[in-house]
């Protein structure tokens, strides 16, 4: 299993918030287990959902890849290069130890879904309080935004232990009982 959450990172200002951000970058925290997806796999997932040519802008929505320990370090550096290699661009997404993570404010956790199918999310949510942490909300989250496909629907319906078709009925506004 995995999560994430958005927060903040590699700044120094101490509990930074959606307002006061200072020199931190707004970030999504993964939390994996290595067993079951490397973290070479979630650098790819990285690079395929972030223009790497893109020049910087305001430092709050710069990318970069923050690393925990050598081999992470190692590991993000090398895509760095292939991807720059490939693209023959100048790729600006830094590479940086990760420090300290700052959660966001509990409004900006899962912020599509709970936009888009609030009925969905409080279902979830009763069903199993940690709902908004869970990979299969990440999922959604992400297939609202468009990415991921089918195949993130699908994932996220096994997870949720229903049908692709159902949790878009649910997650469909026409439908009767849908967001």
């Amino acid at each position: 299993m995995a999560a994430t959450r958005t927060g903040y990172a590699g700044g120094s200002l101490s509990d930074p918030d959606y307002h006061r951000i200072g020199d931190h970058v707004e970030a999504v925290e993964v939390t994996f287990d290595p067993r079951r997806i490397s973290y070479e796999e979630l650098l790819a997932v990285f690079w395929s959902s972030h223009p790497s040519g893109l020049a910087p802008g305001p430092t709050r929505v710069a990318t970069g890849i923050f690393y925990r320990g050598p081999e992470q370090r190692r590991a993000a550096e090398a895509s760095r290069r292939r991807v720059a290699a490939a693209t023959g661009e100048a790729v600006y997404s830094r590479v940086a130890p990760a420090g300290r993570f700052w959660p966001a404010e509990p409004r900006h956790q899962k912020f599509t879904l709970r936009r888009i199918a609030p009925r969905l999310v409080a279902e979830e949510t009763a069903r199993d309080p940690g709902f908004l942490g869970s990979t299969a909300a990440a999922r959604l989250n992400g297939w609202l935004q468009g990415f991921g496909g089918e195949a993130a629907l699908a994932a996220a319906a096994r997870e949720l232990e229903t049908t692709p078709a159902e949790l878009e009925r649910r997650l469909d506004p026409e439908q009767p009982g849908g967001r």
